[in-house]
């Protein structure tokens, strides 16, 4: 702000920032910054201590720590092997001890280390008993991981490669430029009062910065300084202004204190800990627009996590693998191109086939499957020659049968664009200066290309097959319960097109009746999942399915009480819905009574209801309205409010062609279902057969 006579009776606080000299303003800002800071905490006392002070506090007495222990290493020489081993036992009764503070809750064992780097820093330690308390908790903790660091350490044993290794190793990488190094937080703070002259304006000597003293005064421990004069890059700004840049975007809310602790290493950050931001942002909802500002919300980050996390942990466990884990400023472009090279060669159903697991890396697993392959592809040739077979189209169908399925294009992309979401999130939040998995994405040309190469598994209709699949034992006569959902879901799907998840919750509320017509009615509710807005729909139910007693199926369910028309289905653990768990059961039925076919599944029956009602040349607009698609003109959208009639619904749905005397209900009434709707349309009553 510039010096305003008529703003107070204060002109002390009163600043030039020389606004027209960027450097200077943004320098001066600085400093202001952390004297502000400093004479807020000293106007309110600051009883309580910050968790950016208890980061920096903790963050020091690991610094002091290490360093001590390395400085004392070089310094002592060489040692026996008896010196050494009890410098072993030593750390294991120092981690026992501490194990043991925590244990009896003795919060002052740790209070010396801590009055030791606090004075350091200039920082009062907080009388509140509570205050203390979780600050001496954490530090105790910290102080076991420096024990164990020590001990490793000192072993020879270190967690990941140095960095002076890793870029050896590369030949045609030349010498990294060292980053400037930041200051401490002491230093910070003294510098934050320095008095900044040009080269002609220099004293002799400079002055002195004032201090300040006061009692019991909780101070920042890390406080952003600018002590140079050009642009400030990402890896300057961010890890001190990463809360701003967070508030700024709407997602400081949405993170934890983990991610911003990731965060605020900059570049550091490893490949595994930017997923795990990612992660956590999606959780809570957010979405991949970085630029713009956010507008998380809970429900959808739920709603992510069942449908696309599982995916998400795959792809981190291959590229995290595939690039070491190394800090994202370390990762090389070149590593990344050989990364996407080898991950289209990863096995279909790598981690889920017993041999196929990459419990030794991608790469090895990629290996192991290539060589088991050349023996299988060569027995399978030495057996066909010894059996005496000269043809050779056959030797090479039998070659080619024995090659393990590498993942499906689709697959391989989806994975290569999660690198690509991780390096853009992180460059539009300016932790990266470039987004080095920018090239981690398919053209459309590229993406033909890619599918070109592999064979094309589409769903299609069911054809003739599904006489077979209807004469297995749950359609006749062999259903587990009233309710079975092999049964039930089946029959949906194939008279009304219904997805499985919609087909699995389906509740007695559900179904009612227009008209004197029974309809199902495909809704979100609390826990449920449509796949769109255009999924909330009615359908008539089909007039088989009234012949086969659904409708007695849904009364018995409300005398029941259920909330479900199938109780029995649960949900999967991975994805939270009842689809995952569904899917698993009808393959095995169908694997178990021979009627599996690749492609023919579950979600072709709705692709067969679909090919019903063109074959009926039900219009689009009907079609659309019963699949649960999204309208296609601004008609449909804005002038049909008031929907399709249920009859004219009802007509077209009878279109479809199912003769319900093809299975056998496992509900059985008294007296035949379909007549007496049949009576009741007409008026009359049933008084005998």
């Amino acid at each position: 702000m510039p010096k305003l006579s008529k703003m107070g009776s204060n002109p002390f606080l009163f600043f030039s920032l020389r606004t027209d000299i960027p450097s200077d303003a943004r320098e001066i800002t600085a400093r202001l910054t952390a004297m502000t800071s400093l004479a807020f905490d000293y106007a309110r006392g600051c009883p309580n201590m910050d968790q950016d002070t208890l980061r920096g506090l903790l963050t020091e007495l690991v610094r002091f720590e290490i360093a001590a222990f390395e400085k004392t290493r070089l310094t002592t020489g060489p040692r026996s092997l008896a010196a050494a081993e009890f410098a072993s036992e030593r750390e294991q009764a120092i981690q026992e001890a501490l194990r043991q503070a925590i244990f009896l809750r003795d919060w002052e064992a740790v209070r010396a280390p801590l009055e030791c780097v606090a004075k350091r820093l200039n920082i009062a330690l907080p009388d509140v008993k509570l205050t203390y308390a979780t600050l001496a908790l954490e530090a105790l903790k910290v102080s076991i991981d420096i024990s164990r660091e020590r001990e490793s350490r000192d072993r020879g044993e270190y967690s990941e490669q140095t960095p002076i290794f890793r870029h050896a190793i590369r030949s045609d990488l030349g010498i990294p430029t060292p980053k400037p190094s930041i200051p401490k937080a002491s230093e910070a703070l003294e510098t934050a009062f320095a008095v900044t002259f040009t080269d002609d304006q220099a004293p002799s000597a400079a002055p002195q910065a004032p201090q300040l003293k006061p009692k019991n005064i909780i101070q920042h421990a890390i406080v952003p300084t600018a002590s140079h004069s050009e642009p400030l890059t990402a890896d300057k700004t961010n890890t001190s202004n990463i809360r701003e840049i967070l508030r700024s975007k709407n997602l400081l809310r949405a993170c934890s204190e983990e991610t911003i602790a990731l965060l605020e290493k900059g570049d550091d950050v490893s490949l595994s800990e930017g997923f795990d931001i990612y992660i956590d942002f999606k959780r809570n909802g957010c979405v991949d627009d970085w630029e713009r500002k956010q507008k998380p919300d809970t429900i959808s980050g739920k709603k992510w996590v069942s449908s696309s996390l599982p995916s998400l942990k795959v792809a981190k466990a291959i590229w995290v693998d595939l690039l070491k884990n190394q800090s994202i400023c370390a990762i090389e472009e070149d590593e990344v191109d050989d990364a996407i090279a080898i991950i289209r060669n990863i096995p279909k159903n790598h981690g889920k086939w017993t041999g196929i697991r990459a419990d030794h890396g991608y790469l090895k697993l990629i290996e192991q499957v290539q060589n088991d392959e050349t023996r299988a592809m060569n027995l399978a040739e030495r057996q066909l020659h010894k059996a005496g077979c000269t043809n050779e189209e056959e030797i090479r169908d039998a070659r080619l049968a024995q090659i393990v399925p590498r993942m499906r294009v689709e697959t391989y992309q989806r994975h290569v664009r999660c690198a690509k979401r991780i390096g853009t999130m992180l460059h539009s939040l300016g932790i990266t200066e470039t987004n080095i998995f920018k090239d981690c994405g398919f053209s459309n040309d590229e993406t033909k290309r890619l599918k070109a190469t592999e064979d094309k598994i589409q769903r299609e209709k069911w054809d003739d097959r599904e006489q077979q699949l209807f004469s297995s034992p749950v359609f006749q006569g062999g259903a587990k319960s009233e309710d079975d959902p092999i049964f039930w879901m089946t029959l949906l799907a194939r008279c009304h097109g219904l997805r499985s998840e919609e087909g699995a919750q389906l509740g007695p509320n559900d179904i009612s009746t227009d008209k004197n017509i029974a309809y199902l009615r495909i809704r979100q509710q609390v826990g449920d999942s449509v796949k769109s807005d255009a999924g909330f729909r009615k359908i008539p139910i089909h007039p088989a399915l009234i012949e086969l007693n659904f409708m007695e199926l849904v009364k018995r369910a409300r005398i029941k009480g259920s909330k479900r028309l199938f109780p029995t289905m649960t949900r999967g653990k991975s994805k939270d819905n009842f689809t995952e768990n569904f899917t698993k059961s009808f393959n095995h039925y169908r694997k178990k009574n021979g009627v599996y076919w690749h492609g023919l599944d579950f979600h072709a029956l709705r692709t067969t209801f679909h090919h019903d009602l063109m074959d009926g040349s039900v219009p689009g607009y009907i079609k659309r309205n019963l699949m649960g698609h999204e309208p296609l003109d601004e008609g449909e959208k804005s002038y049909a409010q008031n929907g399709i009639s249920i009859n004219t619904l009802h007509d077209h749905i009878c279109k479809i062609p199912f003769d319900a005397k093809s299975v056998r209900s496992p509900i059985h009434c008294s007296k035949p279902t379909l007549l007496s709707a049949r009576a009741e349309k007409h008026g009359l009553k049933i008084v005998g057969r």
